[in-house]
């Protein structure tokens, strides 16, 4: 995160090494869903869904459904049902 928007800013800091920036003020949805793309990179995700069970989640649109039906959550229920459902991370042997 910084406060410097300019182009040059940006290329430095991508090229010094940095996976994204975000320029300050930020909304807190933004961050939320660069985290979300972080995580699925790091998780050799690359799709922006997860199926559990018959939920079927779409991440880059924070949606659920149910057995194709709608299912309406707030900010933090989806963030609390994503605790829930990602899948653990895999033991280095």
């Amino acid at each position: 995160m910084s406060a410097r928007d300019g182009l040059p800013a940006k290329v430095q800091g991508l090229d010094e090494g940095a996976d994204d920036y975000l320029v300050k003020p930020f909304q807190p949805e933004d961050l939320l869903a660069r985290m979300w793309v972080a995580l699925r990179r790091s998780e050799g995700r690359a799709l922006p869904g997860l199926m559990h069970g018959a939920l079927d989640i779409d991440l880059a649109v924070r949606t659920v459904q149910r057995d194709g039906q709608p299912v309406a959550l707030r900010t933090k229920e989806f963030e609390l049902l994503m605790v829930l459902v990602r899948p653990a991370p895999k033991a280095e042997s």
